[in-house]
């Protein structure tokens, strides 16, 4: 005969009490928004600082390309590069074909990324606080060592 059938009640109170995925997104949901309060006076969230950043650092990228890295969902990254080319932030230039392009930081994106660096390590700081230093070195690790497939985006 099979295993006994557990009840929704069960496993509600199993998915609420131990799921690592609902933990990860409140960590992520918590330290994201102290790094939102401290960017906030710059006009800045912390994930376009992040795109901000990457693209700055890597000169120009698609918008697939930052997707990759980022791993983050490609309509998320078209809608805050939007987002950020009309706060003058990046801008785009044609691609390789007539249907791609790339992003490129602009001057005022360049020194957005340098006055908003001061607020970006109070955040870096107070979220190492809130993790602890082991804590804090701990999901840089975790995160770090992922395997990332870039099909999951």
């Amino acid at each position: 005969m099979g295993e006994p059938k557990e009840s929704w009640a069960d496993a509600a109170r199993e998915i609420a009490d131990e799921c690592v995925a609902g933990r990860v997104r409140k960590l992520s949901r918590v330290i994201t928004g102290v790094y939102d309060e401290e960017l906030r006076r710059h006009g800045i969230r912390a994930g376009q600082l992040t795109i901000l950043a990457l693209v700055a650092t890597l000169e120009q990228l698609s918008p697939r390309q930052i997707s990759v890295y980022l791993g983050l969902d490609p309509s998320t990254v078209s809608r805050n590069i939007s987002r950020m080319c009309t706060s003058g932030w990046l801008t785009t230039i044609p691609g390789t074909d007539s249907r791609s392009h790339e992003v490129i930081a602009t001057p005022k994106g360049r020194r957005l990324l340098e006055a908003a660096f001061p607020a970006w390590r109070t955040a870096q700081k107070q979220a190492e606080e809130l993790l602890g230093g082991r804590g804090f070195r701990t999901v840089a690790r975790l995160a770090d060592d992922l395997p990332w497939d870039e099909r999951s985006v």
